[in-house]
């Protein structure tokens, strides 16, 4: 493989792991701001606990494929839902957490086989 930086290839679990944590960071956030909102009907709790669990599992590490579908799904219902209008954040976050479906958790994860 033609690499301008071939010598970082040893660290190739680091990206997933820096994908993880970032990806769970930005659902506890989304989540936690939809709980403290006023509207609680039964799709808005769904939708929080996906965001919330979801958030922790990635940044524990735990379940981190199963976490991920749920977040793909969550965003995949937003996008609908907003009839893909403002489409472009809610588009990088359900590709990072395909990436992450695919890569695997990283490093410093309870899901890291050894």
């Amino acid at each position: 493989m033609l690499s301008v930086f071939p010598q970082l290839f040893f660290l190739e679990q680091i990206a997933p792991f820096i994908l993880r944590l970032a990806l769970g960071a930005i659902f506890i956030l989304r989540g936690y701001k939809k709980l403290k909102s006023a509207e609680k009907n039964m799709w808005t709790r769904v939708v929080i606990v996906a965001e919330l669990g979801g958030g922790i599992l990635l940044l524990a590490g735990f379940l981190t494929q199963i976490a991920t579908i749920v977040i793909a799904l969550d965003r995949i219902g937003a996008l609908w839902k907003n009839k893909f209008q403002n489409w472009e954040f809610d588009l990088i976050l359900l590709t990072a957490a395909i990436s992450l479906i695919f890569l695997g958790p990283g490093f410093l994860s309870i899901d890291f086989p050894f």
